[in-house]
């Protein structure tokens, strides 16, 4: 089974390992923005609401889901930051980036893509609301928590909160595309029309640009590493964190408060993308995010690039335990 399912993951990372090639090449060195840009409001929220406006919707989302999730995620969250407070002379601003790096997975760009390659259709619906989760947490929790905790620039906490929110939540493509496909679900809208096939047209293009873009993302986390002081054991505590940690405390949750889920009928797909969800490496948000808020960037483009090397090997076993649940 495990040289099974790593022969459909191994294209994902050929794909990211492409990019980083041709980031060397001068055609595609200042091309990253560009086509992850494109990803993230075009291809990729196409691909979320056509999916969305498909799924079966039948069974509804169980609410176990969210719970694990949530518990898992927030639990490894809270721990890790309080290793990285202890251990940098209890900077807050330091300690919320690096747990940040240490726990934000790139659940879109290849978490999508994973878990529909292995799971087929059956893994739309969960890859979406899932990725759908961690993005919540992260790209509109870390802003939010950093706001309040660490605020910066005009105004009270209570007006920079709200602008965080606004920001980081009403902005983002990836959650209105997700609701627009529900509300095209619920009533019915016809699924042959011209916005349906735009949509699946932009979608085909959502994978393999954001592999790409994955690829093309490491060249400056790799430059930010040979330009920086970095210790060794921090680094490795991230990347060991987010591949391994982090999915172990979230099989924890889900045998908390998720054990629903392993009786339910379709539960073993939820529990697999739950899993492979958390074992994804670190997005590349994370030092967009990192660097915005003056945290430790380079610290956290190590992690990046660590736990995308790494994950060729983990995501596979990871999945081969998921799958055995």
């Amino acid at each position: 089974m495990f040289l099974e399912i790593l022969l459909k993951i191994l294209p994902l990372f050929l794909g990211i390992l492409v990019g980083f090639i041709c980031s060397y090449w001068n055609r595609f060195r200042n091309a990253e923005p560009a086509i992850s840009a494109f990803v993230f409001f075009i291809a990729l929220p196409c691909l979320l609401f056509f999916l969305t406006a498909k799924a079966d919707l039948s069974h509804g989302i169980p609410g176990a889901v969210l719970a694990s999730i949530l518990v898992g995620t927030l639990v490894y969250w809270a721990l890790i930051g309080l290793v990285f407070w202890l251990t940098n002379g209890r900077n807050l601003n330091i300690a919320l980036s690096s747990s940040m790096g240490g726990a934000f997975g790139n659940v879109a760009y290849l978490g999508i893509p994973v878990v529909m390659g292995v799971l087929g259709p059956a893994g739309y619906l969960p890859a979406i609301i899932i990725q759908l989760v961690h993005n919540v947490i992260f790209m509109v929790g870390y802003p939010l928590i950093h706001g309040v905790m660490s605020p910066q620039g005009p105004g009270s906490k209570v007006r920079q909160f709200g602008r965080a929110l606004r920001d980081s939540l009403l902005k983002n493509p990836i959650m209105w595309a997700v609701l627009l496909g529900f509300v095209v679900n619920f009533v019915g809208w016809p699924q042959d029309g011209a916005i349906m096939e735009f949509a699946d047209l932009m979608s085909a293009a959502a994978s393999p640009a954001a592999l790409f873009a994955v690829g093309l993302g490491l060249r400056p986390s790799f430059q930010a590493i040979r330009g920086g002081q970095l210790k060794i054991l921090p680094v490795g505590f991230a990347t060991v964190a987010k591949l391994v940690i982090l999915p172990a405390i979230t099989f924890l949750a889900l045998l908390t408060v998720g054990q629903s889920l392993f009786t339910m009928d379709g539960g073993k797909d939820w529990i697999f993308a739950i899993l492979i969800m958390a074992g994804m490496p670190t997005a590349g948000t994370a030092f967009v995010l990192a660097a915005a808020a003056k945290g430790d960037s380079n610290l956290v483009a190590a992690t990046i690039l660590g736990t995308n090397i790494f994950a060729a090997l983990t995501l596979p076993l990871l999945a081969t335990l998921a799958l055995s649940q």
